[in-house]
């Protein structure tokens, strides 16, 4: 995880709700803030997707931080090694640059070759971007078929330099290296983004499980694992693109969201179960130890867990208790599954990106 070195009034103000004086004497140290960005999704009638800022060291929740809305459903963010904040949305569909340290908007967005974007990377020069394309009926199931990575070039005023074919519903990124990973429905399409052709090596394919490909995780030895909707994660090396482990794994069939924990050693999952009347009848967070295989329940509950993320730098899991009808309730627990915390966010809560931010003394 990258330390951000955010500076301006945005910081300026958040780092005294963080419970941090910008007088502070560190004995010549850079003083830090830990930062939980959370991505509210928002509801589809209203589209008020929304941003909130949780500072780790008080406890105290930022509502709008960005004091702009974008009258959209927000569906992820990124943040680059140089410090920009992207935010990606839909309805429309739109890449939308921030100076996260103001609070501004830059007056940089990008609109061409979006169809339904997910979730960016970036390395170098380049900005990645995955898209489910255009919806098709699979047997009353909606499959996106025709679905890709976009590659904008940021040197070049954000132009499009390529897409990238990836099958059926790309969803998540990783990025190794040389090499650019993204979670399919047939598996994990792995791209060399060394040339300017970015080809398409090979693709990882699960041999225990059928279901989409969806979300990654890297763990303490370097290796990616990614979830599958059916009940899975698989891991792979990537120096050599193998296949070395293949668990079932409880993971949300929906979202496939998983975290990994400040150890790198296990992998946190979510389940929500419903009736045949789409009612929630009860929902839990797990355990799965890399090395072992094991599953542990961490936590059983009624809430609407939609998502979750893990601090690098606390060990603190967070979730949600999610609501598209109405304002949600943040939760944090402890690896223990003893909650510590709960806060109201905004509307859909769903994704959550973790900063160190360095300041500088005034």
């Amino acid at each position: 995880m990258k330390t951000h070195k955010f500076l301006g009034l945005l910081f300026a103000g958040a780092l005294l709700l963080a419970g941090c004086s910008l007088d502070d004497n560190t004995g010549g140290e850079t003083p830090t803030a830990h930062v939980v960005m959370i991505v509210n999704e928002g509801n589809f009638s209203d589209r008020n997707g929304s941003i909130n800022y949780y500072y780790e060291e008080s406890g105290n929740l930022q509502a709008n931080p960005l004091n702009m809305s974008l009258g959209a459903l927000y569906q992820s963010i990124h943040v680059t090694p140089a410090g920009n904040l992207w935010v990606v949305t839909n309805n429309p569909d739109r890449l939308t640059l921030f100076n996260p340290s103001s609070g501004m908007a830059t007056g940089v967005t990008i609109t061409g070759q979006l169809e339904t974007p997910r979730f960016m990377k970036s390395k170098g020069d380049y900005l990645f971007v995955t898209n489910w394309g255009t919806a098709v009926d699979n047997n009353g199931w909606r499959e996106y078929t025709n679905s890709y990575v976009a590659v904008y070039d940021v040197t070049d005023n954000y132009r499009l330099v390529k897409t990238l074919a990836c099958g059926s519903d790309a969803e998540g990124l990783e990025i190794y290296g040389d090499k650019l990973y993204v979670a399919t429905k047939a598996g994990v399409k792995v791209f060399d983004i060394t040339t300017a052709a970015m080809p398409e090596i090979t693709t990882i394919a699960a041999t225990a499980f059928t279901g989409n490909a969806k979300q990654f995780v890297v763990d303490k030895n370097n290796k990616i694992w990614v979830s599958y909707t059916d009940g899975g994660l698989m891991c792979f090396n990537p120096a050599t693109n193998a296949v070395e482990k293949e668990y079932p794994a409880p993971v949300d069939a929906f979202s496939g969201a998983i975290a990994i924990t400040k150890s790198g050693e296990k992998i946190v999952s979510n389940t929500v179960m419903y009736d045949a009347d789409y009612n929630l009848t009860g929902s839990a967070l797990h355990l799965t130890d890399i090395n072992a295989g094991t599953n542990d329940t961490l936590v059983k509950s009624t809430y609407n867990f939609y998502s979750i993320g893990v601090s690098p730098f606390t060990g603190n899991i967070f979730t949600a208790d999610t609501r598209f009808d109405g304002n949600s309730t943040l939760l944090i627990y402890g690896e223990d599954g003893k909650k510590k915390g709960e806060k109201t966010a905004g509307v859909g809560t769903g994704r959550f990106t973790f900063l160190e931010v360095s300041y500088q003394q005034q």
